[in-house]
């Protein structure tokens, strides 16, 4: 079999004991070791539950060694394969590594992590990688490859920790640093060569752009262009008067809704929505002075609603949160609206 088979049928047996006993997966894991993986029941090359001593008494310890005909190779901690990781896990496994002297180990559970312990790190401070059980994943098939009896190598396994944890840390840092001010800079200093500074801040008068996490984006509609980047998504919004396409309603609403949320995610992260500002957004009357929205105020808090007297329908059905108070926000935005609302959000984008 090929590395991605071996793993695909790793992947099937896994998935078909998922609520196993333990004394099962270990039964199961063993077959993988030796079948699949090809360590030898026969030569001792896989020993299941050995005993150590500690002082004046001996106590059963890890459930699978890997070994050669010279020393131990890694020890497996097995857990059911429904159960997901935790700490209790972790320190059970190193406190076998540090029993038999060793630097590398494995956790199954839901998902594989392996492990190469560095005796000059906290517990807390050690590297691992996860590999999710499921078929054709890249790292499941270097598993595979990496823990073969024919292939094995502590050196392979370290590097290939060390490139993960590293990917994974520049990945993170990154994310960090995407922010609004870094997207506008970029794309100033792309345009400077052919255009005046005036001309390129007019131009983006007509979007919105924004970098907002994915887990805080939903319902974005086909006007959207999106680049994302690990948990982040880049979204630069059109919604002048001139890009609107008034002959679809639907998709106009849903961008619409997107964009006011957009702004005021926005708004709120850099800070500028205090008590002054939310005092005049939950003010009809300045939503009609600033965006020409007649009667409905800009935001209306959830618990305001019952004798405000306003119908449900004029506001999205999903709430903005603000220091733990939910508002409903006015749904009335048709493309002269819009308009007001870019020039209003890139004016107080400024406000220093």
């Amino acid at each position: 079999m090929t590395a991605i088979e071996k793993w695909n049928r790793i992947v099937e047996i896994h998935d078909k004991h998922l609520i196993a006993k333990e004394q099962t997966v270990r039964d199961i894991w063993e077959s993988i070791f030796a079948e699949i993986l090809g360590f030898s029941r026969l030569d001792g090359e896989i020993e299941r539950h050995r005993n150590v001593r500690i002082g004046s008494t001996e106590r059963v310890i890890t459930d699978i060694i890997i070994k050669d005909s010279v020393s131990d190779l890694f020890v497996v901690e097995l857990k059911q394969h429904n159960f997901l990781l935790n700490s209790e896990m972790e320190m059970q496994l190193f406190s076998y590594l540090k029993q038999l002297r060793n630097d590398m180990g494995i956790i199954i559970c839901k998902n594989i992590y392996i492990y190469a312990y560095d005796y000059n790190k906290s517990d807390d401070g050690q590297d691992k990688v996860e590999i999710e059980i499921v078929h054709n994943n890249p790292k499941g098939i270097k598993f595979v490859e990496l823990f073969g009896k024919n292939t094995f190598a502590k050196a392979a396994v370290n590097e290939f920790i060390y490139q993960q944890n590293k990917f994974s840390k520049n990945v993170e840092n990154i994310g960090k640093e995407l922010s609004q001010h870094l997207i506008v800079g970029l794309i100033k200093t792309h345009f400077a060569d052919s255009y005046e500074v005036s001309e390129i801040e007019k131009a983006m008068d007509g979007f919105i752009i924004s970098v907002t996490p994915k887990g805080n984006a939903s319902n974005f509609s086909s006007q959207s262009h999106v680049d994302s980047l690990d948990s982040r998504s880049i979204f630069i919004e059109t919604y002048s008067p001139m890009s609107v396409n008034t002959s679809d309603q639907r998709t106009q609403r849903g961008g619409n809704e997107q964009a006011v949320f957009n702004v005021l995610r926005n708004l709120q992260s850099a800070g500028k929505i205090n008590d002054s500002l939310l005092t005049q957004l939950k003010s009809a009357q300045y939503a009609n002075q600033r965006f020409n929205i007649s009667s409905f105020p800009f935001l209306l808090p959830v618990m305001e609603f019952p004798a405000s007297g306003f119908e449900r329908k004029r506001f999205y059905k999903r709430t903005f949160n603000h220091n733990g108070i939910e508002y409903y926000v006015c749904s009335q935005w048709i493309p002269e609206r819009v308009s007001l609302l870019n020039k209003w959000y890139s004016a107080m984008s400024k406000d220093g």
